[in-house]
Formats: structure tokens, sequence, C-alpha cells
């Protein structure tokens, strides 16, 4: 009696006399081993496969096939020995399918943005073979594969992070065997997700003004899950921050180089180290408009206004450059006003008064960036009350504001304090050469002093008081 077997994959398989075996093996070598007892001569043969015996003439030899693979991926041979026993020759055969081993690729690892992967193997298989694939997660989170038996194909994971994806391919058998053997072999790709940012600005950004080339409030969500950001606008120059070091604040002013509009992006953005900026959300334009502030000048004509028709002509020195429909409103302290942007403008006075006008300058556009110039005096304007002085009398000081001092060459008798409505609003007697008047307690304008010598009035002059 003799055996015939065939090891594979730690199997052993026994044949008798008559039987024929049909086993696959992985690759292209085969164990084969046989039991015969008592035999005198023992070869082993291959007629239909080229290849090579580690020792035709032993029970237990390794084949290992020369004859390239089919298209298909595989390749059967018939295996026969000989032996003689006892004068007899006894033989018996196994059929052999070699099945080549897929070559795999998963393909590069890579990084994605949000959740949705696209994988793209390199498969083995051709048309007529018997070689599947199989795509597996094996990942923390779960995957979702439209087609896990595609090379190609689309999914969804359940979570950030990086997860290992594997194509494994099986080149099955084409003959009905024994043993259910498949010639597998895998690949690893690695995903790594990394959440979409959400850019966003935390202040309403609709017709935002800013006076001047600064502007303090840029303001945007801070980003979340170690994700930075970082603020944009077109021109190279423009600063954020103190040195430009705001750039990455999510809260930070900005200067610019020129007047007008100016649109801020703020961009936040999370990948790994050697490309940062895989993923990129961007919030805005913040469009902001920056207007010129003004500073307004005035001025005013000298001489002695007189109601009532005081004529009184005002100049506007402001510097308009870089301004936009400019406004210029003057108001002159009398309840009156008037929109003149010219280089002067006159005014007349009807009543006496001591009037103070000012002028308020704007772009109309924005009208928050404006600046008001007033007269460092007050207008004085008199009801016709002529200065005279017939006697040596100095007032000081003129302004006054708490005291006005009185000096003279002779003895002053009184001293009496008019308005310009002709009205005595203080008198008070001296009789002697100089006084001192209280005028803290007066409102702010134009007064005339009488001086009284003797009960004349020797000296009528016109003073302020702020």
């Amino acid at each position: 009696m003799k055996k015939l077997l065939l090891l594979l994959v730690g199997a052993l398989f026994f044949a008798s006399y008559a039987f024929s075996q049909s086993l696959t093996v992985c690759g292209n070598s085969v164990d084969l081993s046989a039991e015969v007892e008592n035999y005198t001569d023992f070869s082993w043969f291959c007629d239909d496969a080229a290849g090579v015996f580690s020792d035709a003439n032993s029970l237990n030899t390794t084949f290992t096939l020369t004859t390239p693979y089919n298209e298909q991926g595989y390749m059967v041979a018939s295996f026969y020995y000989n032996a003689t026993v006892g004068g007899d020759v006894v033989s018996d055969t196994v059929h052999v399918e070699f099945l080549e081993r897929p070559v795999v690729n998963a393909g590069p690892d890579f990084t994605v943005c949000g959740l949705d992967f696209h994988l793209n193997a390199i498969s083995s298989h051709t048309e007529g073979d018997n070689i599947t694939g199989l795509w597996t997660c094996l990942g923390t989170g779960t995957a979702t594969f439209d087609d896990a038996t595609s090379a190609y194909t689309t999914g969804y994971y359940s979570g950030y992070g990086s997860a290992t994806f594997r194509w494994t391919e099986s080149n099955h058998p084409h003959i009905n065997t024994e043993s259910d053997v498949a010639c597998s072999d895998y690949d690893d790709a690695i995903i790594t997700f990394y959440e979409v940012p959400s850019a966003a600005l935390s202040m309403n950004v609709a017709d935002t003004v800013a006076c001047g080339l600064s502007f303090e409030f840029l303001r945007a969500e801070n980003p979340e899950g170690g994700m930075s950001g970082y603020w944009y606008e077109e021109n190279p120059s423009t600063q954020f921050g103190m040195g430009g070091m705001g750039i990455f604040n999510p809260i930070t002013d900005v200067t610019v180089s020129s007047y007008g509009r100016h649109d801020f992006y703020w961009i936040v953005y999370a990948g790994p180290e050697e490309n940062p900026r895989l993923c990129v959300d961007t919030a805005g334009p913040w469009t902001i408009n920056f207007v010129r502030q003004p500073i307004a000048e005035i001025s005013t004509s000298a001489g002695t206004f007189v109601a009532p028709d005081a004529h009184v002509l005002f100049y506007n020195t402001t510097d308009y450059q870089d301004m936009e429909n400019v406004v210029c409103e003057w108001h002159f302290g009398d309840g009156t006003s008037e929109d003149n942007c010219g280089e002067s403008v006159e005014h007349v006075y009807a009543e006496a008064d001591c009037y103070e006008p000012y002028l308020v300058v704007m772009s109309s556009n924005a009208p928050q960036c404006s600046s008001t110039a007033r007269l460092e005096n007050c207008v004085s304007v008199t009801t016709g009350i002529a200065d005279f002085n017939v006697a040596d009398i100095e007032i000081s000081p003129n302004p006054a504001t708490n005291f006005l001092n009185i000096t003279s060459g002779e003895v002053i008798s009184d001293v009496e304090i008019v308005n310009v409505m002709g009205q005595v609003v203080l008198q008070m007697d001296v009789n002697a050469d100089n006084a001192v008047c209280d005028v803290n307690g007066l409102a702010n304008g134009v007064y005339v002093v009488r001086i009284h010598t003797d009960g004349t009035v020797v000296s009528q002059q016109k003073f302020i008081k702020e």
C-alpha cells in the first residue's frame, strides 16, 4: 500500500492507488509527500508545467514552478510518482492549482478636510480572474463605504483623527479542490481627518466708518479645537496690531496707508505641520471706510462791529485734502447757521452782544468724522458806545476774568460798568486814584467801564469779561 501527501498550510492530504487529488496552493511552490513502503526505486514527475523539484527521488520534496501564471493569475499542474515495490511499479497523481499572490497597493496615506473620503487602491484584478477585493476600516470610529468591494470608492467616517483603511485582495481557486484556500494580501492607507474650520466675525460689519487711518475694533470669533486664524487685507502695508503682531489675534486694531474703503477677512485654518492650511474657511469681507479726520480752522476780520448792522467776515482755513463730499456748517451764535465751504462767509448781527460762532466740518457720508473750530475770543457787537479817555486812566487786564484793575492820575470818585444794552450792571464808589472791580459775577461778554471824577465822566472804555 502507498500514500501520497500534499502539505499545504499545515494540512496533510493522502491519496490511494486509484484516487487523484485536486489541491490549491498560494504562490509558486508546493510541498509534496508520499508514503510508500519497501520500495527499491522512487521518482516524482510533472509533465505539464516547468519547474524544479528540490529532490525528485525523495518521498518528501518541494516543487517550485517556473512556468509563468496565465493572464487570470493561476496555473494548474499534475504531479505523479512511480515507485518500484517488489518488482511492481505503483503510481499516484495529484492536481495542483498554483494561485498568483495579489500585488496590493492601497494608495498613499493622506489627509482630508471633513469626514468624507475617497479611496483609490491599485488592484491586481483583471478580466476573467477570480480576484476579489474588500475595504475594511481599522479605526476606532465607523466607516461607511459606498462600495466596499471596489478599489475606488468613497465614504464617510464618524470622527476626526487618524484611521487605517485596509484593502485586501484574494485570488480564489478555479478548480474544485478539497481545500478552501484563497491567496490573499493586503495594504493599508492611513487617512487623517481634520475638522473643517468655521470662521466668523463677531460684530455687525455693515457700514463701518473709521475716522483717520486706524480702526480699533476688528473682532472675530476665536477659533476652537487647536485651529489658528489670521487677518488678511490685500494691501501688504496694512498693519494689524502693534508692529503687525496682531494679525493672528481675533481681536485687534488695524492701521492702513490710505483713505477709502478696505476689505478685511478673518481666515481660520487647520492641517498637519507640513500643510497647516489644508482646511481653510474665510469670514468677510468686513468693509471699512477710512475717512480723513478734518481739522477745522477759522478766523475773523478785525474792526469794531456796531449793531444793528454789524457786518462780520469769517474766514475758513480748513485743509480739505483727501476729503470727499465735504460739508461746512457755520453757527454764528445768534441762533442762525449756514452751510458754506467757501474761503470766507459774511454774517450780519442785528443786536449788540458777545457772540461765539463756530464751524463744523465733516464728510456727508461720515458725519461722525467731524471737527469743530471756535474763535479764541467772542465777537463783540456793541450799541455804538464810543471809547474816550480824557484823563490818564488805564484798565487791566483786558479781557478780564475775576478782577478789573483801574489806575488814574487823579482821584476817581466812582465807577460804573455797563453792558452792551446800556444797562448799569455794577457801580462802586472809589474816592481814590485806583480801584479794583470784582467782575467775577458778570456773564461773559463785552462791557463798558465808565470812570467819573468829581461827577464827570472822564473815561469810557470797553473790556471783555471771560
